[in-house]
């Protein structure tokens, strides 16, 4: 991430000046509107350093030289060049296109549309509605969708094998012995992983690591009776330390890798532009699986959480500037801006999520 390396002295002494600002709440209106100006003025260096750093970083020159049938350069030739293909990964859900509910025309339409943006697509292969009954995994599904995939040169990836989240662990692993559900859950990592080597080679292998609980607490969640478990549970992780996280975790990445050791396995988390402390739980995790030689090749920066919330480009820049020095690529996932009329939160921006904002929020992030 090394167009971000020359803002990570800037944005510490603006952030300064900004917190002043926001420690004076009995502010006059004309102060506010300072305020407010003060924020667009850091908007706009930091856009403008990453403006400049695209030019710099992202780009880059090519030579060509057009010959005759005998080989011989020729001079003055009119060219026109059509890009085809990029390497730059951009991508979206498509799992709405493969729905009965649509109709031929509206699959077309959502075929064509996608094939015109992106080249990357996000698969679910989530354990409960992947495998609704034990040893019944709707594998002909997902294939169907990488024939597609395969066919019209989109780049899939797996989303997600291990996750605690309720999606993660499907009912009816929870009434099976801890041993008997870590066997199974292996042999997932092996099914999936080791089976579609050949069309997936990207896999979000751990999901949201630090805000779920680990493995060993999710088993114990009982089926039966009156504690019967609920959503909330999997997300309460007071007291939780990386001591209990790390183990599943790294078990994970390693049969991974055992399944296809040129895989790219992910690791995925959200709140890290949101809050600080969650982002450096994330980090240190991350560092403790690279001082165990874990195989995770790539970090997952989901930016979606809290749902209404304009991240402040102070924070968006200070994640990308922490995570850089673990020397993995950075993937930035689940990014949803939206127009839903709600109220933006955050403190960074006021007023209602509009197209307008929408519009300009996806654009400051992308940039």
């Amino acid at each position: 991430m090394r167009p971000f390396t020359s803002v990570h002295f800037q944005y510490k002494t603006l952030l300064k000046s900004i917190l002043l600002l926001l420690f004076f709440p009995l502010l006059s209106a004309g102060t506010a509107q300072a305020q407010t100006d003060e924020k667009r003025k850091v908007e706009e260096q930091l856009l403008s350093k990453a403006r400049e750093n695209i030019e710099k970083f992202r780009k880059g020159d090519i030579s060509m030289i057009v010959t005759d049938s005998m080989g011989k350069p020729l001079r003055n030739v009119k060219l026109h060049i059509t890009q085809q293909t990029q390497d730059f990964l951009f991508g979206n859900l498509s799992e709405e296109m493969f729905s009965p509910r649509l109709s031929p025309d509206e699959v077309k339409k959502f075929q064509d549309g996608f094939k015109a943006l992106f080249n990357f697509t996000e698969l679910t292969i989530k354990w409960a509605p992947y495998e609704k009954q034990q040893g019944k995994p709707e594998w002909q599904a997902f294939q169907r969708k990488l024939d597609w995939c395969m066919e019209n040169g989109i780049t899939p990836k797996g989303h997600t094998i291990g996750w605690t989240n309720m999606s993660g662990t499907p009912r009816w692993l929870l009434k099976l012995p801890y041993d008997k559900a870590t066997e199974l859950y292996k042999a997932r990592i092996w099914n999936l992983v080791g089976g579609f080597k050949d069309q997936v080679k990207i896999w979000d292998v751990v999901n949201e690591p630090v805000t779920t609980v680990p493995w060993e607490i999710a088993l114990k969640d009982s089926v039966f009776g009156p504690s019967l478990i609920d959503e909330g549970t999997r997300y309460n992780t007071t007291g939780i330390t990386l001591e209990q996280i790390v183990p599943w975790v790294e078990k994970s990445y390693k049969w991974a890798h055992e399944a296809d050791d040129n895989g790219d396995f992910i690791i995925n988390e959200f709140y890290i532009i949101a809050k600080p402390d969650v982002r450096q739980k994330f980090y240190d995790l991350i560092a403790e699986l690279q001082k165990r030689r874990t195989p995770v090749t790539g970090i997952g920066i989901q930016a979606h959480e809290p749902r209404e919330m304009w991240f402040s480009p102070l924070e968006i820049v200070a994640t990308f500037d922490k995570f850089k020095d673990l020397g993995l690529p950075l993937h930035i996932t689940e990014f949803i801006p939206q127009s839903s009329g709600k109220p933006i939160t955050g403190g960074w921006r006021e007023g209602l999520w509009t197209e307008e904002a929408q519009a300009e929020f996806a654009e400051q992030f992308y940039t």
